[in-house]
């Protein structure tokens, strides 16, 4: 039996769930396919932040997702000495506290509202991918079955057997330390709407409430230690406020954590996703939050080039983007755990620093933001590709386009940020700021998928008749005139406050460009011609066997020649790997664990302490 469909997913969780419920709200038709029997359960990844909650609203699920969980208020580091330090969470930084599972279900209704159903107990036992398409087989119970596709997403998990299957490389290594996590009911007076983390001389303790009445606790302890409540409650006695009851649990393990990046997170035309694509240690939450980012930002992109809106050279982009994203938050985990588990003199000066931090109110204005994840910058946006034979790592030429430099040199990196970063303008490759509206939900495919142009200032020009004109020497009006011009790549909207400028937005809420006159606009039509479709010389097809082609099993390419993932990559070009030493991985720095401990019984054993 064999089938064919646009996209095929592999992988049912959270962040599978909500590409395939993204690319059809944008009229994209796809598969999604789990080797498991059914959904998973549990509380697993329970914050999401801003950057996420995004996705949820998108796909129209957000009110319902705020009415199943609730967003703390603050986060709260109790230091030794009985010092405090509390950082308060406004609206923009604050997280949602949802169990994974609830977040699953919601996906799951807003795929299944699209007529889409996961099709459990289907396992992938086989693959080719071409500069064509890709061709997938499967077994379930009822028989096999060959799936060709056009497009194949990996978001099978940390263990993925379509990364493996892609000969793609995961380096990386363990984070050496073993954590308890517990949970159920803990009685005893502590602030139910905050996040509590003790760092004491005993070691870290997270307290963290959960919907229901239910509260999460999670501390390090030694490899192989008996579980237990009253092993629970011995933790939470040494290392937590006092006063605390451990009651009946619903969850007692323990878990490890590893910090790894896939070598390349696009192989022609497969991508990698969520934990298929990178993980790392699960405090700070970040897990979940940066594979729904992954999703925002390869959704608008391959929806774009499936309908032939976009150029799919837009798609060389999302490995080099969602690498350093992925970097940063592999890098920003790491730190944190090291913060988490210092002793003694060592954590005399980090109590010491987070008061300073916290008087000086950088803790406000700097951390939140970045466990939130607005601190997340690209380092290329969308550019012209360069002549065959001179492609950089993600297939973009810098300076060509608005990759790598953006309007006037407004890059990243904080260099250059000139006229429109004075004006409050974001430069390119930063966050959508917080005065433009929200998108909103996806709610039409010719609307959906497209880039904002947001232009600022006194209230638009309007004729007599209280009707919109267009001002040919104004920036409303030529910014008008562009959004005319390209129908189906962008949208206008003009925000009458502050001064005159403005920002062309991406649907994942990236800034592509900004200015303040009139001439910059040029640089932004010139950015929509470069993401045009070109005439195809061949359309593409789902016969991923009609080209040279990555076969998991080691086959034949068309011209006979066996081929294989890690062999048939050496070139620079759209969706090839990096050559080794390149973007080969997270780069991190010292590991956690590597610093000195005072003797802890409950610790011994256990190289996260030693």
């Amino acid at each position: 039996m064999s089938s064919a469909t646009s996209v095929l997913i592999v992988g049912a969780g959270p962040c599978g769930l909500a590409l395939a419920a993204v690319l059809t709200r944008l009229g994209t038709s796809v598969r999604v396919i789990d080797a498991a029997d059914a959904a998973g359960t549990g509380s697993r990844a329970i914050l999401l932040w801003p950057p996420a909650l995004e996705v949820l609203d998108d796909l129209g699920v957000l009110d319902e997702a705020r009415q199943l969980g609730f967003a703390p208020h603050a986060m709260n580091y109790y230091l030794t000495g009985r010092r405090t330090v509390r950082i308060g969470l406004d609206p923009r930084n604050r997280p949602l506290v949802l169990p994974q599972e609830h977040t699953s279900r919601l996906l799951s209704k807003a795929l299944t509202e699209q007529g889409v159903a996961v099709e459990w107990s289907t396992r992938a036992t086989d693959l080719t991918v071409s500069e064509h398409g890709v061709v997938v087989e499967v077994t379930r119970p009822a028989g096999t079955e060959t799936i060709t596709a056009d497009w194949l997403i990996g978001a099978d998990g940390v263990g993925s057997a379509v990364r493996q299957r892609l000969g793609i490389e995961f380096p990386g290594g363990d984070v050496p330390l073993t954590v308890l996590l517990a949970e159920g009911i803990v009685d005893g007076g502590f602030a139910r709407d905050e996040l509590h983390y003790h760092f004491g001389q005993a070691g870290p303790l997270l307290c963290a409430p959960l919907p229901g009445g239910f509260v999460r606790l999670a501390s390090p302890l030694a490899p192989d230690t008996a579980l237990s409540t009253e092993l629970v409650q011995r933790l939470v006695d040494l290392r937590g406020p006092g006063g605390l009851t451990v009651g009946a649990l619903g969850t007692l393990t323990t878990f490890t954590s590893q910090e790894r990046i896939a070598a390349t997170l696009r192989l022609r035309r497969a991508f990698l996703i969520g934990d298929a694509a990178h993980t790392h240690s699960p405090i700070g939450g970040q897990g979940l939050n940066l594979g729904l980012s992954d999703v925002r930002n390869l959704g608008w992109k391959l929806a774009g080039v499936v309908q032939g809106r976009l150029a799919e050279s837009v798609l060389d982009t999302y490995d080099p983007e969602r690498r350093q994203a992925a970097e940063q938050t592999v890098q920003t985990a790491a730190r944190l755990i090291r913060l988490a588990v210092l002793r003694g003199a060592k954590a005399r000066v980090r109590n010491a620093g987070w008061d300073v931090l916290q008087r000086t109110g950088s803790l406000r204005r700097w951390y939140a933001p970045l466990l939130a994840g607005w601190r997340t910058r690209y380092p290329l946006l969308l550019g012209e590709p360069e002549p065959a034979g001179a492609l950089s790592p993600g297939g973009l030429l810098r300076g060509a386009g608005l990759g790598g430099r953006g309007l006037g040199g407004r890059g990243l990196g904080g260099r250059g940020l000139g006229r429109a970063s004075r004006r409050g303008l974001p430069p390119a490759g930063a966050r959508t700021p917080a005065w433009i509206p929200a998108a909103g939900p996806i709610r039409s495919a010719t609307a959906a998928g497209r880039l904002r142009l947001v232009t600022r200032g006194p209230a638009a020009p309007t004729r007599p008749d209280g009707s919109t004109g267009q001002v040919a020497d104004s920036l409303v009006g030529a910014a008008r005139a562009v959004t005319d011009r390209f129908p189906s790549l962008v949208s206008h909207e003009h925000v009458a406050d502050g001064p005159a400028g403005f920002v062309l937005l991406r649907p994942d809420g990236y800034v592509s460009a900004s200015g303040s006159r009139t001439a910059e606009l040029a640089e932004v039509e010139r950015l929509l011609t470069v993401l045009s479709p070109r005439p195809r010389t061949q359309a593409p097809t789902t016969e991923a066997a009609s080209g040279p082609a990555t076969s998991s099993s080691g086959s034949t390419a068309s011209n006979g020649e066996p081929v294989s993932a890690p062999q048939d990559t050496p070139r620079r070009g759209p969706g090839a790997a990096p050559p080794k030493g390149r973007g080969a991985g997270p780069r991190m720095g010292k590991r956690p664990g590597t610093e000195p401990r005072q003797s802890d019984p409950l610790l011994d054993g256990n190289p996260g302490y030693t």
